[in-house]
């Protein structure tokens, strides 16, 4: 129906793993993109999304996204995945420190004055 009405889902998760079980929807994504991910279950599973081969060599570059310039992939980056499973990296740059900041979803100071960013006492 999403076609039919010329929609786009986006579908954003922290956990590979549970977004590769679930059949029939994976079929459908076109484009996909991988962030840096830790844990060895979580670079394997977003490999297999990725159409990359599962394997130590796709972790340590899965695991290297945003590490640093001496890194394959760098700050900005991501591995990403098109509608004919071909994967490529790609980089993200905001145009202006003033987007960046509307972008940001980071706690600052609610209305109230509190600062959300301090551990609360108590």
């Amino acid at each position: 129906m999403g076609r039919a009405l010329q929609t786009a889902l986006v579908i954003d998760t922290q956990d590979p793993e549970s977004l590769a079980k679930l059949t029939g929807l994976i079929e459908q994504i076109t484009t996909m993109f991988g962030f840096q991910l830790t844990t060895s279950e979580q670079q394997d599973a977003l490999a297999a999304l990725l159409d990359l081969p599962v394997g130590e060599h796709t972790r340590a570059l899965i695991q290297a996204i945003g590490v640093g310039f001496d890194q394959e992939i760098r700050h900005g980056h991501a591995i990403m995945r098109d509608r004919r499973f071909q994967s490529a990296t790609v980089q993200f740059d905001v145009p202006s420190a003033e987007l960046l900041e509307l972008l940001s979803t980071t706690p600052k100071v609610d209305n109230g004055g509190a600062d959300l960013t301090k551990e609360p006492q108590g």
